[in-house]
């Protein structure tokens, strides 16, 4: 569902107005504490000839958590920084087509479903080192704590081979959490048990 062509990215890309050479990191998820937007700030400012976007708001307003502190967070982000707010699930996938890497530094998750559209769409996982995705990515994403993200994606923009490598490990993502594999599986396992 999510893959992408070369074709593909390139209208997406038209679309949301982002040049053919711009390298981009997505984001995604609600805006709050624990999602670490201000590491996504602290690498657009890092990394200023870097295209940002995060794909997320706060849904539930002055109910959030700290909502003042991370409707200013969004409210002040650097000119290369682009947050989008809530939007529609379908257009999420123009995001994920036009991106170049998929990052998420959010301290605190179980089983995100964004990494694995991510995945999907073919790109490069980068993540925070947090034990519950060392069992679910292992070494298939890019592990990173706060000081380690700007070097990551700075090795991904300028390494071919490394982009590569992460690419293809992202394709074992994409195909251990496909719901057709994971059908596939089931069914042996129940062949075995009958």
């Amino acid at each position: 569902r999510y893959e992408t062509t070369a074709k593909q990215k390139l209208a997406a890309r038209k679309r949301l107005d982002i040049k053919d050479d711009e390298f981009v990191v997505l984001g995604n998820g609600q805006v709050q504490p624990r999602k670490r937007l201000d590491i996504f700030v602290k690498m657009a400012k890092e990394l200023p000839d870097v295209t940002f976007i995060w794909v997320g708001g706060i849904p539930f307003k002055q109910l959030g958590a700290d909502y003042q502190a991370m409707k200013s967070l969004m409210e002040n982000v650097p000119p290369n920084l682009k947050t989008v707010g809530i939007i529609p699930h379908e257009q999420v996938r123009d995001y994920l087509a036009v991106a170049d890497v998929f990052c998420l530094p959010a301290e605190q998750e179980n089983h995100p479903m964004c990494v694995l559209e991510a995945a999907g769409a073919g790109l490069p996982i980068v993540l925070r080192d947090i034990p519950e995705y060392t069992d679910t990515f292992g070494a298939d994403a890019i592990l990173c704590r706060d000081d380690t993200f700007t070097n990551a994606i700075k090795k991904l923009r300028s390494d071919t081979v490394a982009y590569a490598r992460q690419q293809k490990k992202t394709q074992a993502i994409a195909k251990r959490f496909d719901s057709s594999e994971a059908a596939e599986r089931l069914v042996k396992l129940y062949k075995q048990l009958v």
